[in-house]
């Protein structure tokens, strides 16, 4: 369940406690869209956040390694107690209108604040207080945030990022042993502004955007799915044989006459759809000031509307992205077609086992090395060298080849 549906049912006089939010889901199914542990922090974070007396965790277990495990078992333990009091409430706006919000547990001891910005924009949310006997919020610790934008805290006040996470803690939950770190997967602009467009339809169920390239940072395309007035989802079934979102909701880009990759995360077959598709176009690959043109779609045979909003968004570069990207025209393209680029390092860190390799024995098994195992070498070029494989293989496992190479 979303925060709004939780949200909305607490208004309706369903106490939290009584509802089941079953929002962590990590797994494989395509009930939980394959994203295995992607931002699953996040989820379980909220999920123990909306305060609900049961917690039901859908997915895979054998995705939890004993490092994610130990921290699982810390968030349980933070919020089971918090939960069993019974004192958690949600405040601020929903999320569908962009408005900021969240929910806040508390106890004598202290509170515990897990606050979202929805919103395409940097925002500063006040955070309230929820009981006539909590005390004012002056001392409090940002225990938990997404990548990327860094939050700002000042007393009872959170400056986020657009769509960022974060979890405040205030009395007991103030102190560093709360500490829940980063979701590292979730990277965050650490600037964002709206770059204005001229838009127009483009037939059945399509517009057309003029705009000038940003002069810096990549350029993000949001589109918006309406009929009469309402969200309106796209939806063409499930794992494995329903069509994925990049197929319905299209985001197309050109400049220069040259189609331009756009690289979006939503283009995956999720079986109860999406109203909404967001792409972004790196800055290395425009002409920068010169103008691009958007063009985006729905394949709905009904009439809809289609609402585009664009934005100049700037990343901390040393923060790493996501590692499976997908270019926005149906097809799924993963780091070993899109970034060439990555593979200079990769030959470098091959080439550094080998050398390490031969400075560690002697002579002969380093000649042997060399000239006998070059089939080897071309096999593990092909094997190990591409980017995913190279950064998110163990590197047990690649010296295991080399070092069975040497010793034959």
């Amino acid at each position: 369940m979303s925060p709004a549906l939780a949200v909305n049912d607490q208004r309706s006089r369903s106490p939290l406690e009584r509802i089941d939010n079953t929002g962590c889901m990590f797994g494989v199914a395509g009930t939980c869209y394959q994203r295995r542990t992607a931002a699953w922090k996040s989820m379980l974070l909220l999920e123990h956040a909306r305060g609900g007396w049961m917690n039901v965790y859908y997915g895979n277990l054998e995705l939890i390694d004993d490092a994610k495990a130990e921290w699982f078992a810390k968030v349980q333990k933070t919020y089971f107690p918090l939960q069993s009091f019974g004192r958690t409430s949600p405040f601020g706006g929903l999320p569908g209108r962009q408005e900021p919000g969240g929910f806040c547990s508390l106890d004598s001891k202290g509170a515990l604040y897990t606050v979202v910005n929805p919103s395409q924009a940097v925002r500063v949310i006040r955070l309230p207080l929820l009981h006539h006997l909590q005390p004012p919020l002056a001392f409090g610790r940002l225990q938990f945030r997404d990548a990327g934008y860094q939050p700002r805290l000042s007393s009872d006040e959170l400056t986020l990022g657009p769509e960022q996470l974060a979890v405040v803690g205030y009395g007991e939950y103030a102190k560093p042993k709360y500490d829940l770190g980063v979701q590292g997967d979730v990277v965050i602009p650490r600037s964002i502004r709206p770059v204005s467009a001229q838009c127009s339809p483009d037939g059945t169920n399509a517009m057309l955007a003029t705009l000038n390239a940003p002069d810096t940072g990549d350029l993000r395309i949001v589109l918006r799915q309406f009929a009469a007035g309402k969200s309106r989802r796209s939806a063409a079934g499930a794992p494995p044989n329903g069509r994925t979102l990049g197929n319905l909701l299209k985001i197309e880009a050109s400049q220069n006459h040259r189609s331009q990759p756009v690289i979006c995360q939503y283009d995956k077959a999720i079986w109860i759809g999406l109203s909404w598709a967001v792409g972004e176009v790196r800055h290395h690959d425009l002409d920068a000031g010169l103008p691009i043109t958007i063009r985006c779609s729905s394949v709905e045979r009904q009439s809809v509307e289609l609402r585009l909003e664009f934005y100049a968004v700037n990343y901390d570069r040393r923060t790493p992205q996501a590692r499976l990207l997908a270019v926005c025209d149906g097809g799924l393209v993963n780091d070993k077609n899109l970034s060439y680029r990555l593979l200079l390092p990769a030959r470098l860190a091959l080439a550094h086992l080998a050398l390490a390799s031969a400075a560690s024995l002697a002579l002969p098994a380093a000649l042997n090395f060399l000239l006998d195992c070059r089939a080897g070498l071309v096999f593990a070029a092909i094997r190990f060298l591409t980017p995913a494989r190279i950064f998110a293989r163990p590197w047990a496992l690649n010296l295991r080849f080399l070092w069975a190479r040497v010793a034959g």
